[in-house]
């Protein structure tokens, strides 16, 4: 998969069993994805605000939300850990009742940015 940026004049690859994190608080990051036939994605979205609040008390432990680093940009790809990857199955074969829907997915996002960060800490499962 490739993501793209400024209308396609910059490509980003991200290759299989890889994930990717786009961190930009300077500006929007407006973005086209090409897709390779029978490739799948799991895109989480969330604001800076959300995102920091969820990590208020843990910041130090991830370098980039650092007090130096809070208004710089930070991209960055790596392997899918299995404990991500039995995540992200969860998430694409979910099959709970539509009212819980919304419950069940903030749940497994929430688990799988745990298991994202934690590897940064050098705890990879």
């Amino acid at each position: 998969m490739n993501f793209l940026f400024n209308d396609g004049n910059y490509s980003f690859p991200v290759e299989e069993e890889n994930n990717i994190l786009l961190f930009n608080p300077q500006r929007d990051l407006p973005m086209d994805l090409k897709l390779a036939p029978n490739a799948w994605l799991v895109s989480v979205v969330i604001s800076i605000k959300k995102f920091h609040s969820l990590f208020s008390q843990d910041a130090d432990h991830i370098h980039f939300l650092s007090p130096d680093n809070l208004t710089k940009k930070y991209y960055d790809t790596s392997i899918i850990t299995p404990s991500m990857a039995v995540v992200l199955s969860q998430i694409l074969s979910a099959n709970v009742h539509p009212s819980m829907q919304a419950l069940y997915l903030k749940g497994k996002v929430y688990e799988l940015l745990s298991l994202y960060f934690n590897k940064e800490r050098g705890c990879e499962q």
